[in-house]
């Protein structure tokens, strides 16, 4: 691949709905400060920069197919139609297309093809991954994920090169180390029963481009050891790990998670134990802190020191809604629930009781994605409208 010397202009059709969204600021501690669709794409993968004055998103043409357009009224199928003719003339209408703009939406340019962007802590460069395999016609699966590669975009020189490209499988999200001078990615399967598991991590020295296996696949398991909310901390890289332990012929029934250290002593941290059932959700809710404490969640918090592994302290509260991340302070947790017809968005803080709504969804309509900002004070959430239509909704704190 050679290093890309053109950036594409996206002329966007861009809709800033503001409070005239059908979705609803919830206490006075979050608000609402934009909302933001394209008529005819799929919306994924929103990313914050550090400063917070740019964003970078996927986005992807999609028409409805045989099961949306049944559940459509013959409005919002015309309208679904005549969108997608307008959108079929652009240049590979239907690949992820990887956008940055800046804050509000704005002034958005198109800088690959791909998936998962990432910016630097400073800000000037975003890494991805490059979707190499052509869409055009065909259903995005597992499969069509195969070949995937890491690719770094320079905002100052708007130049991409790859960083790396998988001899089988896949590469998938992409992270930079605290200062900026090394980029992990995962390495992934990709079979054909739609299955899409991280089974190894890769560090990138970004200055004389030399890679380092931290944990390698393990090819001759039939169930190997899968990865999951692999982090840096000051050099050192931990990751969850999710053991086999039993199986059937077709599906692992018994798991074990750890939290292990990749780079400086290559040991456990913390162990949730044997899990029977096809997982668990909360064994990837865990933070180090700079005073190297460990925060977990394990029928409770929990506050542990890394070196020795002893219980500091044990905060109250509990989990009270579903799918949920930490902030990259640790200090606040994300998710959301069913409120009877509706879902719900709420923030809770670790060591409090009690939650705070931030978003209340109309009916029919479904949270896709939530993402913090590095500075924990704003989110994007993406949802998909009951009418199929994807938005970008950043909610702040006040």
């Amino acid at each position: 691949m050679t290093v890309r010397s053109n950036v594409l202009m996206v002329c966007f059709c861009f809709i800033v709905i503001g409070y005239c969204s059908p979705l609803h600021a919830g206490d006075n501690q979050w608000i609402v400060e934009t909302t933001y669709n394209e008529p005819g794409m799929d919306l994924f993968n929103p990313a914050f920069s550090p400063d917070g004055h740019r964003m970078a998103y996927v986005r992807q043409g999609h028409g409805p197919d045989g099961a949306e357009a049944e559940g459509m009224d013959e409005k919002t199928l015309d309208r679904h139609i005549a969108e997608n003719a307008k959108r079929e003339k652009e240049t590979r209408f239907e690949e992820p297309k990887v956008i940055i703009c800046s804050d509000g939406f704005k002034n958005g340019i198109e800088v690959g093809i791909g998936w998962n962007p990432c910016f630097s802590p400073d800000g000037s460069r975003l890494a991805f991954v490059k979707q190499v395999q052509p869409l055009a016609g065909m259903r995005t699966t597992t499969e069509t994920m195969a070949g995937n590669s890491i690719e770094l975009y320079d905002l100052k020189t708007k130049r991409s090169k790859i960083i790396a490209a998988p001899k089988k499988g896949a590469l998938t999200d992409p992270f930079f180390s605290g200062n900026g001078n090394e980029l992990f990615y995962l390495i992934s399967n990709v079979l054909a029963s739609d299955e899409m598991d991280s089974e190894g991590i890769v560090r990138v020295d970004l200055g004389n481009g030399s890679g380092t296996t931290l944990f390698a696949p393990q090819l001759k398991l039939k169930f190997p050891i899968t990865l999951d909310n692999c982090t840096e901390d000051k050099g050192d890289v931990y990751a969850v790990l999710d053991i086999p332990l039993a199986a059937n012929q077709d599906t692992v029934y018994q798991h074990r998670y750890d939290l292990v250290s990749l780079t400086k002593d290559s040991k456990t941290k913390y162990t949730w134990g044997e899990i029977d059932g096809l997982g668990m959700d909360f064994a990837s809710l865990y933070h180090v802190f700079p005073n190297g404490q460990l925060l977990v969640y394990n029928k409770g918090w929990k506050k542990i020191d890394l070196t020795d592994g002893k219980v500091l302290d044990k905060p109250k509260g509990a989990l009270e809604f579903k799918d949920c991340s930490l902030s990259p302070d640790g200090k606040y947790l994300i998710g959301y629930d069913e409120d009877g017809d509706r879902e719900t968005v709420y923030v809770m803080e670790v060591g409090k009781i009690g939650k705070t709504k931030v978003l209340k969804l109309s009916v029919g309509d479904r949270v896709h994605e939530i993402e913090w900002s590095p500075n924990s004070n704003r989110v994007a959430i993406v949802i998909t409208l009951s009418d199929y239509r994807d938005e970008i909704v950043i909610s702040k704190r006040k």
